[in-house]
């Protein structure tokens, strides 16, 4: 059953810029990842909502899931870049 993994993401205005090129890094090494079906990274454009950017990644299973989240989620633990809310679902 595939995986669906959305993350919202409030990234601080200065920190904006750092924040994309660590997304470009990130999406190079997913793309490499066994399981992933396909993957789309958002940015606000206008709006009134605290998150400023969206990942979103659709994973073969489980496993390929879990697999992911031990490549990329290292990449994210600083703290000027904050993961306000995860979501997954299967479908």
């Amino acid at each position: 059953m595939q995986i669906v993994s959305v993350d919202l993401f409030v990234v601080p205005p200065h920190s904006e810029a750092a924040f994309r090129k660590e997304s470009d890094t990130v999406r190079n090494i997913v793309g490499k990842i066994p399981g992933l079906v396909e993957g789309f990274f958002y940015e606000k454009m206008g709006g009134d909502t605290e998150y400023n950017f969206m990942t979103m990644a659709v994973w073969e299973n489980e496993e390929a899931f879990a697999d992911a989240g031990k490549a990329i989620w290292p990449r994210f633990k600083r703290k000027d870049l904050i993961l306000r809310k995860h979501t997954r679902s299967s479908g």
